[in-house]
Parts: C-alpha cells; sequence; structure tokens
C-alpha cells in the first residue's frame, strides 16, 4: 500500500482495490436464501365451510340528515343483486337490441335492500318501496351511491350486464349464427 503524508485539511482515502493487499481481501459474504415471490404473497385456498361461514357483507354507516340521524346500509347478497338486476333490466323483443331500463324507483329498490338495523336484518321489505320511494330524493341518494359502491353496482357493471343480455338475446333468437 502506498501512504501518503495528509496536509491540514485532508481527509484519509480508503485505499483502492488494488491498493488493498490479499491477505486484508474478504470473502464475498453469502446472502442468507430469500425465497423471491412474484406479485402479492398467496392466499389460502378456502373450502366450502370457510366460505360460506364467512362474514362478506360489508356495512357503512350514512350520515342521513334528511332523516335526522344515521343509517346502516349494507352490500348486496348475491341474490339479491341478481333480483335488483333483473327488475330494472328488461330484454328487449327486438333480437339485438339494446336491453330496456326500469328506471322506475330505482334508488328506492336498492336502498329498501341494503338498509339494515345493527342485527344485519332489513329495515324495509319489498312491499315498502313505493312509500321509500316518496322520501327525499337527496337521501335515497345517500344511501344509494354507498349501496353501489358496497355491492360494486358501478356504471361498468351496468354496461357489461347490458352487453351481456344483448349477447344472450343474439345466441337465443338464432341472429348469432346468421352473423358467422
Amino acid at each position: 500500500m502506498s501512504s501518503k503524508k495528509l496536509t491540514d485539511g485532508e481527509e484519509p482515502q480508503e485505499p483502492l482495490e488494488s491498493e488493498t493487499p490479499e491477505s486484508e481481501e474478504e470473502s464475498p459474504k453469502e446472502m442468507p436464501h430469500v425465497e423471491e415471490v412474484d406479485g402479492p404473497p398467496k392466499m389460502k385456498i378456502l373450502g366450502r365451510n370457510e366460505i360460506l361461514e364467512s362474514d362478506d357483507l360489508g356495512t357503512e354507516e350514512v350520515e342521513v340528515p334528511e332523516w335526522g340521524g344515521i343509517v346502516i346500509v349494507r352490500a348486496l347478497a348475491g341474490v339479491e343483486r341478481d333480483a335488483y338486476e333483473s327488475e330494472i333490466f328488461t330484454a328487449s323483443p327486438i333480437p339485438g337490441a339494446a336491453p330496456e331500463f326500469n328506471l322506475q324507483n330505482l334508488r328506492a329498490k336498492l336502498a329498501s335492500r341494503t338498509m339494515v338495523d345493527p342485527d344485519g336484518k332489513r329495515l324495509f321489505s319489498d312491499a315498502d318501496v313505493i312509500s321509500l320511494g316518496l322520501k327525499s330524493a337527496a337521501a335515497l341518494d345517500r344511501v344509494f351511491s354507498v349501496a353501489q359502491r358496497l355491492s360494486r353496482l358501478t356504471n361498468q357493471d351496468i354496461k357489461e350486464l347490458s352487453d351481456q343480455l344483448v349477447k344472450d338475446q343474439s345466441v337465443d333468437s338464432g341472429s348469432a349464427l346468421l352473423e358467422n
């Protein structure tokens, strides 16, 4: 190793690799074995009972000042969502045409299915939809917006359902065979 006299204010420098005697060289350190994972960690595979016993219907408290308090809104179960969608979509009588939308009491229909008590029981039955529809549109919209989000009823979901109805109707009518 070469030695150099330092002047005032000069810092000592580390020796260059070529200046390091072989006896001081360290052997490369071995890194502990780390298993690389592609993407997020894998979740466990669920069985039938785990799925059926899971508490998967999210809830959210929603302030509704028009009604003077808070309501609990719960996500739709699969069968509830299917029933709701079947009420608001009707296949067109014209093969290949877009489905018809029944927007009558749309917000009240969803709100009645999703507002629950603290035990998770529906506050309103299907028979209450018309009465609920006579309440404040602003209040219903607050509940409707949260119910849509919790149940993943987005505009994209509605478009996909509409497109699927058109496709299914084309196949059922035989027009799909004519296109090929």
